[in-house]
């Protein structure tokens, strides 16, 4: 199926030569996002408004991934995620953070917002696949840091790094599913 013009085609000969009651739901077209680029980007996070304040700094590289892609190399590897998306695609997170310029503590929210980020892409709104990100340096403050500091630290810098990783849409992929048609012949 192309187009509306093929569903309505569909629609008639459903009701005008089967004589079926069916249902029809417009249909929404599943765009996906996802960048051409690699791209390395800073965010720094500071706030204060007197006593505790809110400090994060997050170094971050996104590029496109692809199934088979090379592991990286001249970084020290601290942790990998290969996430499976709902939506198709992967996200593959790394953490490559050395001599603790960002407690471990914080990984897990920047990786939360990259996620939150990825279900409503800059460009359309429509999901992000296909990204491998890496966080490989920032910084921290003793007291002002907390997981508000690096969510919007990590969210800033991801969307930042996206926009100039010269993002794409992808060409649509529908799909159309047809219950309790048992005896009818192909159209």
């Amino acid at each position: 199926m192309q187009g509306e013009l093929h569903l309505a085609m569909v629609k008639w000969m459903i009701d005008n030569i089967y004589h079926l009651q069916v249902e029809f739901v417009k249909p929404k077209i599943p765009y996906r996002e996802t960048i051409q680029q690699t791209m390395d980007t800073l965010y720094r996070h500071k706030k204060q408004s007197g006593g505790t304040g809110q400090f994060g700094e997050v170094n971050m590289k996104v590029e496109p991934y692809y199934e088979g892609m090379p592991e990286l190399t001249g970084v020290c590897i601290r942790n990998k995620g290969e996430i499976n998306l709902p939506w198709g695609g992967k996200l593959v997170f790394y953490n490559c953070i050395v001599g603790g310029v960002i407690d471990a503590r914080f990984l897990p929210s920047i990786l939360k917002v990259v996620m939150e980020k990825m279900k409503e892409g800059p460009l359309t709104g429509s999901y992000v696949r296909d990204v491998r990100v890496i966080v490989y340096d920032g910084k921290m403050h003793a007291l002002d840091s907390n997981d508000i500091a690096f969510k919007i630290a990590g969210m800033r810098a991801f969307k930042q790094a996206f926009i100039q990783a010269d993002p794409k849409i992808l060409e649509p992929v529908g799909e159309i599913d047809i219950w309790g048609l048992k005896n009818l012949r192909a159209m």
